[in-house]
């Protein structure tokens, strides 16, 4: 099973009623599920020349040093932890 199987099998889980006693379930389900989706990779956005944004929070997902030649493509976003994918990037 992938990770995505998982996340959709829970889901559709999380409100049937055999959950429906168990609120605390339910959130405590809500919060893996965020936390795993977290943890598929989106595709940054470009967002001008050389700057690059979080899909999730548009947060910048590149930090530059000052040196034009050198530069940082963070694996997960500052803001709110989501793994990023590079691919097709230039």
């Amino acid at each position: 099973m992938t990770e995505s199987e998982a996340i959709k099998r829970i889901k559709e889980c999380r409100n049937t009623p055999n959950f429906q006693p168990y609120i605390y379930m339910n959130e405590a389900l809500n919060m893996a599920i965020q936390a795993l989706e977290k943890q598929i990779p989106k595709k940054v956005v470009k967002d001008g020349e050389r700057s690059y944004k979080c899909p999730c929070c548009g947060g910048c997902a590149k930090t530059e040093t000052g040196d034009s030649f050198i530069d940082y493509r963070l694996d997960y976003c500052d803001g709110c932890g989501q793994k990023l994918d590079w691919s097709d990037s230039d």
